[in-house]
């Protein structure tokens, strides 16, 4: 049987203070199962350079940068196209949904 993989789409708009621990949650939480992280990122700030940054040294994390278009209903649908999990979730860069959820989900 094949090993299911999980996308996790995460919407981001100026959330560089957020990301780290973000990441660090998402991945005690998975731990044991193959994942991707996928940011669909509108930010003003330096949340695309980290992002950058994060994707450059591991090789689960993806994002892409949108400069001309905004709002969470078009990130998440560009996150769907992008994922490649047999399974997706989206979830809040702000840390309002616990990543420790996605385990039990």
């Amino acid at each position: 049987m094949a090993v299911k993989t999980l996308s996790v789409i995460i919407p981001t708009f100026n959330e560089a203070d957020n990301i780290k621990k973000l990441l660090d949650e998402i991945d005690a939480a998975l731990q044991k199962v193959p994942y991707e992280i996928i940011f669909v990122d509108d930010s003003t700030d330096s949340t695309p350079e980290l992002l950058a940054d994060i994707a450059r040294l591991d090789r689960r994390v993806r994002f892409e940068h949108r400069e001309n278009k905004s709002g969470l209903a078009t990130a998440v649908l560009r996150g769907f196209e992008l994922a490649s999990g047999d399974y997706i979730a989206v979830m809040d860069a702000d840390l309002q949904h616990p990543p420790i959820a996605l385990r039990y989900m």
